[in-house]
């Protein structure tokens, strides 16, 4: 997965707005009685916002608390797919509740509801985005991931023949 800093950005920049975007059609599904066009337009109204936001969540402190939990948890050897469950885990449990926050503030009024319609969005949330990650989300960001550097790599081959710099 990613190698550096720049690969790390593009990951999460990646797998962040995939996320956001179906989860944020879930939730506007769920206010309006059900998924349709609208409950999808309406979502793209919201979704830039959302996803800036929600990025600099994501790279700044879930990343950083999924990974400083996972070598909590993680005795050493496990297998790369072990280790990428537990990351994936560990960024849902800190991302859900921070993205359904916003979601709350974003629409609900600060009344005497808001904590209890933001602990309630928190929990419709988790099982839905967990699975996600773990079935739709996470690999297809992947896949194109390592699509976007392998093709990086071959066309970093192909200049470097060119030139006369290969091995």
């Amino acid at each position: 997965m990613p190698k550096t800093k720049g690969q790390e950005i593009i990951f999460t920049f990646l797998n962040s707005g995939v996320m956001i975007f179906i989860m944020g059609i879930y939730n506007v599904s769920l206010n309006m009685g059900g998924l349709s066009g609208r409950s999808i337009i309406t979502e793209a109204k919201h979704f830039l916002l959302e996803w800036i936001i929600g990025f600099f969540l994501a790279f700044f402190l879930a990343s950083k608390f999924s990974k400083l939990m996972s070598v909590k948890v993680l005795v050493g050897n496990e297998r790369p797919l072990i280790k990428i469950l537990c990351i994936q885990t560990f960024t849902v449990c800190s991302m859900v509740p921070m993205m359904s926050l916003l979601g709350t503030i974003m629409n609900t009024s600060f009344g005497t509801d808001f904590i209890f319609v933001w602990i309630q969005t928190s929990f419709l949330n988790f099982g839905v985005a967990l699975l996600m990650q773990y079935f739709i989300v996470g690999p297809l960001c992947r896949k194109i991931f390592r699509g976007i550097f392998a093709q990086k790599s071959e066309a970093d081959e192909e200049a470097a023949l060119k030139d006369g710099f290969a091995d």
